[in-house]
C-alpha cells in the first residue's frame, strides 16, 4: 500500500463516527516510523498513559497528551473559548467580577499551550470577536415581520444591518481596554476545565489540517498523525465516560460529576 493511500484510508476512518472499526495506519508496510529527517519530538515520544479523566479535559491534563498539535489545540480551544466568553461581558459590564474569572481561564489555557498566544495574537482574536454579523435571514419571515410592523421587507434587512452594525461600534470601543486588561490581569495557578466531547471536533480539525500539508518528509507527516490519532481515541474514551456517567443522583445521592453540572448550570 502506498503512504499517500495509507494516509487517505487512516484519516478517513480517524473522522468516522465514534465506534466504527479503527484501522492501523501502515506506513509502507514494514518501514519502521523512524526517519533520519524526523523532528526531534516525535523520535522521543513514549506512550502515554490511559488514565480515566471522568468526562472533562482540564488545564493541568493537556500535558499529558503526546503530540504538540494536539496540545496547542486543546489549549487554544479553551483560551478561545474564555476570551470570547471574557468579551462579551466585558462589554455588558467591564467591572463584572465574571471577567477577572474569564481572563484567568484565558491565562491558564494559554499557559497550557507548547505555543502560546502573544499580543499580536490575542488583539487578532479580539479583533475577530468584534464584529457582529446581521442575523440570517428568512425571506418568510421578513415579509411575516414586515406586514406586523407596517414596513417594507428592505426596512427589515436594513434594520437587520444597522442593528449588527451598532453592536460592532460598542465592541469596538471597549477593544483596547479589553486587551489591555487582559495582560495587566494578575492571575493564580485555578485549574479549569472543559468537556471532552468539544475537544474531540477540534482535534479532527487539527488531524484534517495536518493531513492536508504537502509535506517533504512524508514519514514524520506520518507518525504525526499516528500520535494525534492516539491522542483522538483517548478524547473519545473520556467523552464515552462523560455520557456513561451522565446521571446527576446515584440512589438518590448527588454526585461529584452531578455537583459540577448544577454549578453549571447556574453559572
Amino acid at each position: 500500500m502506498s503512504l499517500i493511500k495509507s494516509l487517505r484510508t487512516s484519516i478517513a476512518n480517524l473522522i468516522a463516527p465514534a465506534g466504527s472499526r479503527s484501522i492501523t495506519m501502515i506506513v509502507d508496510n514494514s518501514k519502521s516510523l523512524t526517519h533520519p529527517n524526523m523532528p526531534v519530538h516525535l523520535s522521543q515520544q513514549a506512550a502515554h498513559q490511559e488514565e480515566p479523566i471522568k468526562g472533562y479535559i482540564g488545564t493541568e491534563d493537556v500535558a499529558d497528551f503526546v503530540s504538540e498539535y494536539t496540545r496547542n489545540a486543546i489549549g487554544q480551544l479553551g483560551a478561545w473559548a474564555a476570551l470570547a466568553k471574557g468579551y462579551n461581558e466585558f462589554v455588558k459590564n467591564p467591572k463584572s467580577e465574571v471577567v477577572d474569572k474569564f481572563l484567568s481561564e484565558f491565562h491558564a489555557w494559554n499557559a497550557a499551550c507548547p505555543k502560546q498566544m502573544g499580543d499580536d495574537e490575542v488583539l487578532s482574536t479580539v479583533a475577530r470577536l468584534t464584529e457582529i454579523k446581521p442575523s440570517k435571514s428568512n425571506a418568510d419571515t421578513d415579509r411575516i415581520l414586515a406586514r406586523v410592523r407596517k414596513v417594507s421587507v428592505e426596512e427589515i434587512a436594513a434594520k437587520r444591518i444597522a442593528d449588527a452594525a451598532k453592536k460592532t461600534a460598542a465592541r469596538e470601543e471597549c477593544l483596547e481596554a479589553f486587551v489591555a486588561a487582559i495582560w495587566t490581569h494578575v492571575f493564580s495557578d485555578e485549574y479549569f476545565q472543559m468537556p471532552a466531547s468539544k475537544v474531540e471536533g477540534k482535534i479532527i480539525q487539527t488531524i484534517e489540517w495536518v493531513a492536508s500539508w504537502d509535506s517533504s518528509n512524508p514519514a514524520a507527516q506520518a507518525a504525526e498523525l499516528l500520535l494525534i490519532e492516539s491522542d483522538l481515541h483517548r478524547v473519545r474514551k473520556i467523552a464515552k465516560q462523560d455520557r456513561e456517567n451522565d446521571s446527576d443522583f446515584q440512589e438518590g445521592v448527588l454526585t461529584s460529576d452531578g455537583m459540577m453540572r448544577l454549578t453549571e448550570r447556574s453559572a
